[in-house]
């Protein structure tokens, strides 16, 4: 992972905890899933993917994975991002569950999702540097904001000139 910012504050909501924002990328949603350490206990991420030509198990299985390393709010963007969203909230309902399908613990339901397919990728990065926020029982915990390109060259660049411009200082 590399850093692209530090300590970066909300324009929107600035009480909100400090972000430590990172990049990293990945050829595969799986590589991702696999390799990915964050450095806080919890973590958000804003996913680009094309998830055209994935199967429903292969995001569901990445998604267990990163739930299971500590995921707590997930933007996604690209195309297909609505049924990323969706396999990442089954992932998180699945961990919830006990044998019976009930809840085990209501505490335990504060996994955060939203995706963004009628936007740019500006605008979505925006969203996630500015209004996306763990739920309140993690806030403490989440630090680490993950922008996560998955197979493209193109959107990586354009994130880090986006960050480049956001780190300029206002004049």
């Amino acid at each position: 992972m590399e850093r692209l910012a530090s300590k970066l504050r909300s324009e929107v909501l600035p009480d909100r905890p400090l972000k430590e924002v990172f990049l990293c990328t990945s050829d595969s949603l799986e590589q991702f899933a696999r390799d990915l350490r964050p450095v806080s206990k919890h973590f958000g991420s804003l996913l680009l993917i094309n998830a055209g030509g994935l199967t429903d198990e292969t995001l569901f299985n990445a998604a267990k994975e990163l739930v299971s390393k500590g995921l707590v709010y997930l933007c996604a963007w690209g195309p297909d991002c609505e049924r990323v969203h969706d396999r990442f909230d089954d992932a998180e309902l699945a961990k919830t569950l006990d044998d019976e399908g009930v809840v085990r613990n209501e505490t335990d339901c504060t996994f955060m999702s939203t995706w963004h397919s009628d936007e740019s990728l500006s605008e979505a990065l925006w969203f996630f540097l500015h209004s996306a926020f763990a739920a309140q029982g993690y806030e403490l915990t989440c630090e680490d904001w993950i922008v996560a390109v998955i197979g493209n060259k193109e959107w990586e660049a354009a994130i880090r000139s986006e960050v480049a411009q956001l780190s300029q200082p206002k004049t």
